[in-house]
């Protein structure tokens, strides 16, 4: 696509689209760059890409070998230069030099005069290499090309291993910088190196840490293929491993390989595990391919290619594989994720781990164990020290747990609380609250301490932080903050920077994530959402023992822990009822005169809520005050996202008291309404999923993917709103609604019961998003990260509101 002289030129190629398409492949459409509508199709066999350069000519590839001028006029089209091998990219300067990017064989940058001579070359013949060190004077996948009033030339690479920008001198051919990023979403595959916490790997390469700017400068490439997770790990002699493979986010064992780190950007491929799978016949005589076993590779003759005598095949069944959302590897190179430790038995003479997998540690485990992990997530993970396995709760459940075992001894030493595990299940979770895991993806990684820490077991979760257990039945710690409400970023990334008050990439979906202890004994995290970032823990040396005593629990405490027990962890299983008072409101701040009643608590410390509520014959009157550090922001820029972007007040609604109070879905009469500040004014939004008015809207996320309709999303303007925000020291807001009755289509009467809920959404600290949803009777509303959950009601989770 490009522009020029008020029109809008765009390119449909045929390569590559389906017959349905083919009408609309092959051509140039010239479109009027105010109204759109189309000026002239212009046929044109396999087009390109299409720039304007700058000399303020129209410029276009046809398919690999030709570049051509365009008249934006006329529409003409005129080959300048023909024979190319590869073409992708075509771009021009001030001057009227032509620039053409090819890629294989020649993987530069050509340049020739208006006269269509060849000039020069940009970069290294051939390219940079795929594998091994660093050659910043090579491109490879060149994708794009541009030219810019500096007389620079910028070059992007189609390529993740890694991604790649690099800033050439457009009249030398001199490089001048080059620019890296970021992850794949969710950064996995990242991992800090123990010898030396300034080297890292990801994106396939090795990266090295400036020391004082914490620039990274790629040292080269070692893994081209995908890379979802990694560890780093020591031989007995200090050697120094990597291991490396893909998500194992479906049933398929993904492939780990083990490189060796020979030197700054250079590794050698040493080991490899993967399935053994084998035919067995399934219904109708069809032959299935099942798991039967694993495959281990040791390379003996140092050519890192497999040769038959290298290749063992164990027929185990290890009821689960050793890969998953994380690396479960130790330090010592001991891989877990099953039912079973697999242990390095030996060594290569060119120094590739041997694992004998029929000498694989059968570990205890839990009686449900089959149920364990999930949704990428592995069975189990080993301690440091080889001593201590640790067990993932079951996916998607509201309340698991973390049994840990002690493998010598074949004894549970302890579990802690798991609760609405993974992804999915953390969509149900409450707010965050200190030693609550909710979300937790896997285990990220095992060291070991000094007494009393002991073994140290970290977890990932999907809330925005991660949290330490000791082998010893501690909770120890959470690192990064999970509260959307106390996040604070560093004024500056640079070393140093202190970033307790951060989440460990977004606050939601940062997937990727590795732990090391490195060789002088500190603990280093890698986290990140779009990039690698390398922390280091400090404090844990502080951890000290208070004392030795006893604890005596008495049959009335057990009782008791109990009654809590069912009060706190059962969701929707206490009626919650408030009452709506008769009275004809007036908006005057004194919300407790106004309302003439009982004001309905909910939040916590930091975000306390208070709402109030009342009614006469034509309105009801809702009040909500909220405390918040950043109040009445919000970043929608359409009234129905209202809700997924910021601040918000909420009231649900089940007008009809006929309806069945144990439904799981909105039916006719559930309705939500949603205030909050829309370009600066005060907005109210009904949203109905079943109505007879139709306005309806349809709303998309990663799991609605077809899209989720409401019936009816209209703006209310006949609803009454009054704010007051507060930015003192204790910032809070205030907002007063009078809505028709009528609208609502609510027959309000004393004696009505009828099921709701009120609450409100916090937005994030720049206020473009909702990072919180708290409400007084629906407690599953820990996910902020999918706009169609967060859009839908529940009525089954609402209370009882009875007006008096």
């Amino acid at each position: 696509m490009a522009a020029l002289k008020g029109k809008l030129f765009v390119s449909f190629g045929g390569r590559g689209v389906s017959a349905k398409q083919q009408s609309s492949g092959n051509v140039l459409l010239m479109l009027d760059g105010k109204t759109g509508s189309v000026l002239k199709e212009i046929a044109v066999q396999d087009p390109r890409d299409l720039k304007v350069g700058q000399d303020a000519k129209l410029y276009l590839i046809k398919g690999e070998h030709t570049v051509a001028t365009v008249d934006p006029e006329t529409g003409a089209i005129t080959d300048i230069l023909r024979g190319l091998q590869g073409a992708r990219s075509v771009t021009a300067d001030a001057d009227g030099n032509i620039y053409v990017a090819v890629n294989d064989p020649d993987n530069q940058v050509q340049v020739y005069s208006l006269q269509g001579q060849a000039v020069r070359t940009i970069g290294k013949k051939g390219g940079r290499p795929l594998l091994g060190k660093w050659d910043p004077s090579g491109m490879r996948f060149i994708a794009g090309i541009d030219v810019d009033a500096n007389g620079n030339l910028w070059v992007t690479e189609d390529d993740d291993k890694p991604r790649r920008i690099s800033v050439w001198n457009a009249a030398t051919g001199a490089f001048v910088k080059e620019l890296f990023g970021p992850t794949h979403y969710g950064a996995g595959g990242g991992a800090i190196n123990p010898a030396d916490p300034y080297i890292m790997v990801g994106a396939g390469s090795e990266w090295k840490l400036d020391k004082e700017t914490g620039r990274a400068s790629c040292t080269g490439v070692f893994h081209r293929g995908e890379m979802g997770n990694a560890r780093f790990g020591q031989s007995p002699d200090g050697r120094v491993y990597v291991a490396v493979s893909r998500w194992g986010l479906h049933a398929t064992p993904r492939e780990v390989f083990i490189y060796e780190r020979i030197g700054d950007g250079e590794y050698k491929l040493r080991t490899s595990l993967s399935g053994h799978n084998e035919e067995v016949p399934g219904r109708g005589g069809q032959m299935n391919s099942v798991l039967a076993g694993i495959r281990v590779w040791a390379d003996r003759n140092d050519d890192q290619t497999e040769q038959d005598d290298e290749v063992q095949i164990y027929k185990k069944d290890l009821n689960a594989w050793i890969n998953g959302w994380y690396m479960p590897m130790n330090q010592q190179l001991s891989f877990a994720g099953s039912q079973y430790r697999i242990d390095v038995t030996g060594w290569t003479a060119c120094g590739a781990p041997e694992y004998d997998v029929s000498k694989a540690v059968l570990m205890p485990t839990p009686d449900d164990v089959d149920r364990r992990g999930g949704m990428g997530a592995q069975r189990s993970m080993v301690s440091a020290d080889n001593n201590y396995v640790i067990y993932n709760g079951h996916y998607g459940k509201d309340h698991s747990d973390f049994p840990v075992y002690d493998i010598r001894t074949g004894k549970k030493v302890f579990a802690y609380p798991n609760n609405y595990v993974g992804v999915h299940g953390g969509h149900n979770a409450p707010p965050v609250q200190r030693g609550l895991i909710s979300g937790a993806y896997d285990i990220v990684g095992t060291i070991k301490q000094p007494a009393p820490l002991d073994n140290l077991f970290i977890i990932g979760t999907d809330k925005g932080e991660w949290h330490i257990l000791s082998s010893s039945g501690y909770y120890v710690s959470k690192l990064f903050e999970g509260n959307p409400l106390k996040i604070k970023w560093p004024d500056e990334s640079i070393p140093g920077a202190n970033i307790n008050t951060t989440p460990p990439g977004m606050g939601a979906e940062d997937f990727g994530g590795s732990v090391i202890l490195a060789n002088d004994g500190t603990m280093y995290v890698q986290a990140g959402k779009t990039a690698f970032i390398n922390s280091r823990v400090s404090g844990l040396d502080t951890v000290k023992v208070l004392g030795q005593g006893t604890v005596t629990i008495s049959p009335e405490d057990t009782l008791l822990a109990k009654e809590f027990q069912i009060k706190y962890l059962s969701v929707g299983d206490v009626e919650k009822v408030a009452r709506v008072n008769r009275k004809t409101v007036q908006f005057t701040n004194g919300l407790g005169r106004d309302f003439g009643g009982t004001e309905i608590q909910y939040g916590d410390e930091t975000n306390r809520i208070g709402t109030w509520i009342a009614y006469d014959d034509t309105t009801l009157y809702v009040a909500w005050r909220v405390n918040d550090k950043t109040p009445w922001v919000n970043g929608a820029t359409g009234y129905e996202n209202l809700y997924a972007n910021g601040d918000t007040v909420d009231l649900q609604l089940g007008t009809d008291p006929a309806a069945d109070s144990d439904r799981q879905r909105a039916v006719k009469g559930d309705l939500r309404l949603s205030i909050g500040r829309l370009g600066g004014t005060d907005t109210a939004v009904l949203y109905r999923k079943v109505s007879d008015e139709k306005a309806p809207k349809t709303f998309f996320s990663g799991t609605s993917k077809d899209g989720y309709t409401m019936e009816l999303v209209k703006t209310l303007d006949h609803v009454v709103i009054k704010t007051q925000i507060d930015n003192g020291q204790y910032p809070y807001y205030v907002v007063q609604a009078a809505i028709p009755l009528a609208e609502l289509g609510l027959d309000a009467k004393a004696g009505l019961k009828i099921r709701g809920d009120v609450g409100v959404t916090y937005g994030d600290p720049a206020g473009t998003d909702t990072s919180m949803r708290v409400y007084w009777a629906n407690k599953a509303t820990g996910i902020v990260a999918d706009e169609v959950e967060e859009l839908k009601m529940h009525p089954k989770m609402w209370g009882e509101l009875t007006f008096e």
